[in-house]
């Protein structure tokens, strides 16, 4: 999967598109598909960053069953392009059954979406609890420095 560069659409725009409820009806089945960001947070800088975003989707039949019934995290890796005198945000998403390298997703994140079967969710899963383990450590020796130099 490639990036998609939408003409001239600003940060703020492009995480408000990412993160809008969305409803279709799909061709062949005319099954409704709808789509809602239940959280969503932007960890990065000026000019690229990760839109971390837990998102809901439900597949309901004509007859009004439901027939499938999702959350996940999504990963949309952010960042600016420079096009002569202006530029524009664009992306690249993935799932966390993926296997992201990255690992900001905040830990309630995780809490909210259950494990994906699969063979990197568990594994990436772990490596974020561990680098939200490994940020706090840091914090504490960090204070407990400054602590004793005071």
């Amino acid at each position: 999967m490639g990036w998609t560069i939408p003409y001239g659409m600003s940060r703020r725009d492009l995480i408000a598109e990412r993160t809008a409820e969305f409803s279709y009806v799909q061709d062949k089945t005319g099954n409704l598909v709808r789509g809602k960001t239940l959280a969503h947070c932007y960890r990065g800088g000026a000019f690229a960053g990760i839109l971390w975003a837990v998102k809901e989707t439900t597949v309901t039949a004509p007859d009004g069953t439901v027939v499938h019934h999702a959350r996940f995290i999504e990963c949309d890796m952010l960042r600016y392009y420079r096009e002569g005198n202006s530029g524009s945000w664009g992306y690249k998403d993935m799932e966390c059954c993926m296997g992201p390298v990255f690992l900001s997703c905040p830990i309630s994140y995780l809490e909210m979406v259950p494990i994906h079967a699969g063979e990197y969710c568990g594994k990436w899963r772990e490596r974020v609890m561990f680098y939200w383990q490994k940020r706090w450590e840091q914090r504490e020796a960090k204070k407990a420095a400054m602590l004793q130099t005071a």
